[in-house]
């Protein structure tokens, strides 16, 4: 279904719509969006998408130790692209 709307790559879109349904408190439903681990390039910003929801979801499960160890592995993530320090709210909203 993305394809049809010129998504090249769906983590960026899946990612989107599970922090959307994660908002909407349809946890099971973004859970259920979220690729398998590996889905894609380490370093896209599609990766960083979905393990940014990833954090939602655990959090949003009460699974806190868990959405931490993702957040280290986002962390380390930003480190290897140069990005960790970045700033930008769009990215990382409880930054601004």
């Amino acid at each position: 279904m993305l394809a049809r709307w010129g998504i090249a790559s769906q983590s960026y879109a899946l990612g989107f719509l599970a922090e959307q349904r994660v908002a909407r408190g349809a946890v099971a439903e973004a859970r259920a969006l979220l690729p398998a681990p590996g889905g894609w390039p380490e370093l896209s910003d599609g990766t960083l998408i979905v393990l940014r929801a990833e954090i939602e979801i655990l959090l949003a499960e009460g699974r806190p130790a868990e959405a931490l160890a993702v957040a280290g592995r986002l962390a380390d993530l930003l480190e290897r692209r140069g990005t960790r320090e970045v700033m930008n709210p769009a990215w990382f909203a409880w930054r601004s």
